[in-house]
């Protein structure tokens, strides 16, 4: 960070940290407590769970060789005996308490032997970790049973001693607005980002949601309702202080459409439960209309309360499809969603068939919803960096793709540079030849492996290749993964 003088280090950095916002060790804790880390902030997790070991033993230190997070309740339940234990330890809501506690601090652990616990039930597990050389580990061990109550404890309990180690210095003020500043556009877009990854992975659960996209920079997320006239909009509004659902009208009918929608006000509204914001223009576009829901009481900016917050946004989707969707269906006749045509509806099965691969020995893509589109990827930790799988006729990929975004083509490439320069161990961990795509005359970077064989294959034909494909997903997620935590330090902000 530029401002922090080399006279006055320490100083320096806790002045940087105060204008960005030093909490109170109260909503550290609860923040700590409640939030999916994990699934937010991967190497905090790490980093968190790091720095507990090494004050509870700092006679051994932490080897980064084979060491990874656990999750001691699984990212994915399975169907078997062992997920039944794990359904009925998290009661009649698991399904709901599953998305609440799976990714939070409390759940998180190190392990060197990830591959050996999997999904496993805990008692299976328990003996792996009493066994373990950390020391947090064998707290876990000493768990009667691992439920909502006890993951709820720890998460606590390890949230207050990360309170005591890393303690807000004395006559720093608490929050925001201590330095007076407002958000640099780099960490606006780190915020946004965050914030999508832990959102939006929540829409797979409604089933008119084909495609949800995937974490990105900006304040406004659309999903569309017809092809082209009419579009859903998330948008937390981070200076407001609330949330936002929207339905977007554009193209040459949009006003008669709106007059149409007004004219059933009432009965839309009755549906939808609450009052709607109806603004047949708007100063930001003179080609569209809107049509608001507002979640008032629910900040952005406090994660304490996101599961409430994933919630409006789930039960406002369900509201509005209801109330919207044949409506506007009705209303744009030819503007119909793309259709799942006999290709599409392949890739979709080869997409099936890859993620119950992945999910039979990896954590990669957990609780993903086959697309029908040619790829599929998933966040490794660093905005705009994506694990990426893709399925044509004659080939299928994965890859580590690489994009920061509009302004960062000369990131992406900085990026790139620092992992072709450790290509020998980075491909000696594969275990096989990668390629190295910089693609100077594009933004966005490649590494990638690729077979020549793809849904073109006669379908009882295809488990070896899929097979071939996921086994390469985990291989090269696992030799990145060690140089990934060198970028996050510069790659993150």
């Amino acid at each position: 960070v530029g401002t922090i003088s080399p006279e006055d280090p320490r100083g320096s950095l806790q002045r940087y940290y105060a204008r960005r916002g030093w909490p109170g060790d109260k909503p550290f804790i609860e923040a700590v407590t409640t939030v999916p880390i994990y699934l937010r902030e991967p190497g905090k997790a790490r980093l968190i769970l790091e720095g507990l070991e090494a004050a509870l033993n700092p006679a051994e230190q932490i080897e980064d060789a084979g060491i990874s997070i656990e999750h001691v309740l699984p990212r994915t339940l399975g169907d078997g005996a062992s997920g039944d234990t794990w359904r009925t330890a998290l009661g009649p809501e698991w399904e709901a308490e599953h998305d609440r506690l799976v990714h939070v601090i409390g759940n998180l652990s190190l392990t060197g032997a990830n591959s050996d616990m999997g999904n496993r039930d805990f008692d299976t597990k328990r003996g792996i970790l009493r066994d373990s050389r950390f020391l947090l580990n064998r707290e876990v061990a000493r768990a009667p049973a691992w439920n909502a109550k006890a993951i709820e404890a720890r998460s606590r309990d390890l949230a207050e001693r990360a309170a005591a180690i890393w303690a807000r210095p004395p006559g720093i003020p608490e929050g925001r607005g201590a330095g007076g500043g407002k958000r640099s556009p780099t960490e606006t877009g780190r915020i946004k980002s965050d914030y999508w990854a832990a959102v939006l992975p929540a829409l797979h659960q409604l089933p008119f949601v084909t495609d949800v996209p995937q974490a990105r920079t900006v304040g406004l997320v659309g999903l569309p309702l017809t092809r082209k006239a009419f579009r859903y909009g998330l948008r937390p509004r981070f200076q407001k202080r609330r949330l936002s659902l929207l339905l977007f009208l554009r193209g040459p009918e949009r006003e008669r459409n709106f007059d149409i929608l007004v004219a059933e006000r009432a009965a839309i509204e009755a549906m939808v439960g609450e009052r709607l914001v109806w603004k047949k223009s708007v100063p930001w576009s003179k080609a569209t209309s809107v049509i608001e829901l507002v979640g008032e009481g629910l900040d952005p900016n406090d994660p304490a309360t996101l599961e409430r917050q994933k919630a409006w946004f789930l039960n406002g989707l369900e509201r509005f499809h209801a109330a919207f969707h044949d409506r506007c269906v009705a209303l744009a006749p030819g503007d119909e969603p793309r259709k799942m045509t006999p290709t599409r509806l392949k890739r979709q099965r080869w997409w099936t068939q890859v993620l119950e691969t992945l999910a039979s020995g990896s954590e990669l893509f957990a609780g993903r919803r086959p697309p029908a589109e040619t790829w599929i990827g998933e966040g490794c930790g660093i905005r705009g960096l994506q694990y990426t799988m893709g399925a044509a006729k004659a080939h299928s990929s994965a890859e580590l793709y690489i994009d920061r975004g509009r302004k960062g083509r000369d990131e992406n490439k900085q990026i790139f540079d620092k992992l072709h320069s450790r290509r020998e161990e980075i491909e000696a961990a594969f275990g096989g030849t990668l390629e190295w795509q910089r693609l100077d005359d594009k933004r966005a970077c490649r590494i990638c492996w690729m077979q020549q064989c793809g849904y073109s294959l006669p379908e009882d034909t295809w488990s070896r290749a899929i097979a071939t494909q996921a086994d390469a997903m985990v291989r090269l997620a696992k030799a990145i993964e060690p140089f990934l935590d060198t970028l996050k330090a510069t790659a993150s902000r």
